[in-house]
C-alpha cells in the first residue's frame, strides 16, 4: 500500500517480533494488546534509535479478544 502512494495511517492488528522491521520501514502502526508485546516493541525501537512511534493500545471492552484487561 505504501509503495502505491497511500500515506494514511495503516494499523497492523497482529504485529509480531519478526514484523517490527516492516512496521518501521513502511510507517505502519501496530496494535499493542499485551505488556509482553509492548516491551518487545519498545526494546526494538530503542535498538533502532527511534524515540517516538505511533501505536494503538487495544483495551478489553467485553468482546473477549486479545487486549489489555
Amino acid at each position: 500500500m505504501r509503495k502505491s502512494g497511500i500515506n494514511l495511517p495503516i494499523m497492523v492488528m497482529n504485529a509480531e517480533l519478526n514484523s517490527f522491521d516492516a512496521l518501521l520501514q513502511f510507517h505502519l502502526e501496530p496494535v499493542i494488546y499485551s505488556f509482553h508485546l509492548q516491551q518487545l516493541f519498545d526494546s526494538f525501537l530503542k535498538k533502532e534509535g527511534v524515540q517516538q512511534f505511533p501505536a494503538h493500545i487495544e483495551l478489553e471492552t467485553g468482546m473477549n479478544r486479545l487486549a489489555f484487561q
